[in-house]
């Protein structure tokens, strides 16, 4: 009885410190688990911010680029119809240019 007594305090005495290192241990899971989804929180929240600006960056550039290329294409235009131009005062003049060639 007195041996049974002992073991039986021992395994109650383990049992308590087994019962408080859970404890101590699922307080410190809780608070890993609370601060790790803090930090995804955080980084969610800094990833989103980053996209939205990086968002913003490409909107701006793309507009600048149409902007650009619609400048581009008019200066194309004006040139084409300068090369135009050019080709028909070389056509207009290439008759009086006969007929100087003609009386030299």
């Amino acid at each position: 009885p007195e041996t049974w007594a002992k073991f039986s305090h021992d395994n109650i005495y383990r049992a308590e410190r087994e019962k408080l290192a859970s404890i101590n241990l699922r307080a410190l899971i809780d608070n890993i688990l609370h601060d790790v989804s803090e930090d995804l929180r955080m980084q969610c929240a800094a990833v989103n911010e980053a996209f939205a600006k990086r968002c913003e960056e490409l909107d701006d550039a793309k507009h600048k680029l149409e902007h650009h290329l619609k400048k581009i294409l008019k200066e194309i235009g004006d040139q084409e119809a300068n090369i135009a131009a050019l080709k028909q005062a070389i056509k207009d003049k290439e008759a009086p240019m006969k007929v100087a060639q003609t009386r030299l």
